[in-house]
């Protein structure tokens, strides 16, 4: 048997004003029964006249209900006459209860309905890449992200989160700087004020808008909004690992809960930290060799995609690979900001090889000649060399042994730059002094060779990866020349001579 029951509450502020019409039943006449049973109430009477009644609590006006309860017919010929029932006290407490659990229903039902009005004030999320500067600091280019919130406040300007500023006022920044321990901030400014000192600097800025869904754009927001504040807005900055572009993508993989991190965990192709500092450093030479001579084993490591986002340039291109949960392209449109007048970054790793073994070799040449034709001038340029060395090799050691730069430690550049050359130097004093330095001297020059040459014999062991092969080719041969002019000789007395070095 089929039962139909619609209920109809009054429209607002009408509850006082039926409050006395009471509550009507229309039922068949065959179901007087059932209905007595449904509703064993006492003030329940069969009837066609209407009972006023007076709401008893402050919610009895929402009893005040007309429920109509339809049936199907019983046999055939039997007119479809209906009984009415009114009463004129409240429903009982199990009835009330009923209605307080429609009305619930009703209320999440309208705010489902609100739902899509909510979604539509959903900020639109960016993410900004900025090209490649003329300063050595803005070499590797930046990026940031873009909050638009116009949906709300037309006359607002979208917001520019730049993970990307640091304070030289700082006390002890570049101490810190030195020690692996700075402090770079989150800024949150106008996205027109940001973007106004890349212009003026003819760096480039393209905008990559992403297909978030309103709780991912809400969520970022949310939390963007958190990291900037005084109190949260700074971090310990780290090129590798913690720098303005990784703030970028984790804040993304926090918005996508992990997305972006489990597309981006795959093998990357082949690229390592070595080749991407390196290569964006090359245009400033001192910068592209001191960062390619500093770097240790750490740097030499295939990165997956993840790690290699900490290039703006990276985390660009990836991100227009990558799809999101609903399989649609996570990147839905680009668009260009600012035109790039700078000439673009390298693209390769520079092709030192070359010139590096060809410097070695020269060197090399013109300190065996000089060991015989000049020799005290070959003295100082020895000296100095030896000196070079001593110090490019303490300083290595000194940043492994007591700063937080994880990239340099356990250098094999260590065994070119012997901190050994410094005993050389008293030695090449002497020289220059026309005095004869002592066998000491000569045994020395021989460990320092010896030194160079296990770096290079590391070079055939699988689990030693340092990317060191141009300084090897540089400082070895340099190192064999000084220990071949420095070695003793025997003259015919059997008496040894004088070390040419």
């Amino acid at each position: 048997m089929d039962r139909a029951l619609c209920l109809s509450l009054p429209p607002p502020g009408e509850g006082a004003r039926r409050a006395d019409e009471g509550i009507r039943l229309d039922v068949p006449w065959y179901m007087s029964a059932a209905a007595d049973r449904a509703f064993p109430h006492p003030a329940l009477t069969r009837g066609s006249c209407r009972v006023p009644f007076r709401p008893a609590t402050p919610f009895a006006s929402a009893s005040c209900l007309r429920s109509r309860a339809t049936f199907p017919r019983r046999g055939k010929g039997k007119p479809d006459s209906r009984a009415t029932f009114v009463t004129h006290e409240p429903l009982p407490p199990g009835n009330f209860g009923r209605l307080r659990s429609f009305c619930v229903l009703l209320l999440l039902a309208t705010l489902a309905l609100l739902m899509p009005a909510a979604c539509l004030a959903a900020p639109r999320i960016g993410v900004v890449t900025m090209g490649s500067g003329e300063e050595y600091w803005a070499r590797f280019g930046h990026d940031a992200i873009l909050i638009d919130d116009r949906t709300d406040d037309p006359a607002s300007e979208p917001i520019l989160y730049n993970f990307g500023y640091f304070d030289l006022d700082e006390p002890g920044f570049f101490l810190h700087f030195i020690q692996g321990r700075a402090n770079y901030q989150l800024v949150a400014l106008p996205a027109r004020e940001d973007l106004a000192q890349y212009a003026a600097a003819g760096r480039g800025a393209v905008v990559q808008w992403l297909d978030l869904t309103p709780d991912q754009a809400i969520k970022l927001q949310r939390r963007l909004q958190w990291n900037a504040l005084p109190e949260h807005a700074r971090y310990r900055y780290d090129y590798f690992t913690q720098d303005c572009t990784t703030r970028v993508r984790d804040a993304l993989d926090y918005a996508l809960d992990g997305q972006l991190r489990a597309q981006m965990i795959t093998p990357s192709h082949g690229l390592t930290y070595r080749s991407e500092a390196v290569r964006l450093g090359a245009p400033e030479w001192w910068l592209g060799l001191s960062m390619h001579f500093a770097l240790g084993p750490y740097a030499d490591r295939p990165l997956s995609l993840w790690d290699e986002a900490f290039i703006p340039s990276r985390l660009h291109d990836t991100l227009a690979t990558l799809h999101t949960a609903r399989g649609t392209p996570l990147v839905t449109g680009e668009q260009r900001l600012l035109p790039q007048r700078l000439p673009p970054a390298p693209t390769d790793f520079p092709a030192w090889r070359a010139w590096f073994a060809a410097t070695g070799l020269l060197v090399a040449a013109l300190f065996l000649f000089g060991a015989r034709a000049l020799p005290r001038t070959t003295a100082f340029f020895s000296a100095t060399y030896w000196l070079a060395c001593g110090v490019l090799g303490t300083g290595l050691i000194l940043i492994w042994a007591f700063t937080a730069h994880v990239a340099i430690y356990g250098n094999e550049n260590i065994l070119l730059t012997c901190p050994l050359c410094f005993a050389l130097l008293p030695g090449a004093w002497a020289r220059l002094r026309g005095r004869t330095p002592g066998r000491w001297h000569a045994r020395l020059l021989m460990l320092v060779a010896i030194s160079a040459g296990i770096a290079l014999f590391l070079k055939f062991l699988p689990f030693r990866i340092q990317r060191n092969g141009d300084w090897i080719a540089l400082f070895l041969p340099i190192h064999l020349a000084l220990a071949y002019a420095g070695r003793t000789r025997t003259v015919d007395h059997g008496k040894p001579s004088a070390p040419a070095i």
